[in-house]
Order: C-alpha cells, then structure tokens, then sequence
C-alpha cells in the first residue's frame, strides 16, 4: 500500500515537473513577437534575457513563496 502511494507521488511530482518545463519554453518562445529556437538575433536575444526570462523566474519565485506562506499558515 505504501509503495503505490510513493509511486503515485513520484509520478505526479515527474509529471508536474515535464508541464513546468514544457510551459517554461511556450513562455519564453511566444508573444507579441514571435522568437525562433535561433539565438543568434541580437533582438531576440534581448527580448529573451531583458523581458521574458525575468518575467518567467519573478513569477515562478512568487508562485514557490505563495504556496511556502499558505503551507506555513495552515500548520
């Protein structure tokens, strides 16, 4: 019984972590201007380093500290 309760976790975690990363690329690759898998561009890099990728570590950092606090308020 305890083992398939720990493999149900483990692939729930595996799988939340596959959409996170998943959500992270469609994140940083879509938008009002569409970025290609090419770096190269130096207006694409900019718009990937100066805009998206704060904007995607600021949320995933505030979304990690709302579920901290409620854990925190409920015990």
């Amino acid at each position: 019984m305890k083992n398939k309760r720990t493999s149900v976790y483990i692939f729930g975690f595996v799988l939340l972590l596959i959409l996170l990363a998943v959500l992270v690329y469609l994140n940083l690759i879509t938008g009002s201007t569409g970025i290609k898998n090419d770096l190269s561009d130096p207006v694409a890099y900019k718009i990937i380093m100066n805009i998206r990728l704060p904007r995607l570590l600021s949320a995933l950092i505030l979304g990690g500290g709302l579920s901290v606090s409620g854990f925190l308020l409920q015990t």
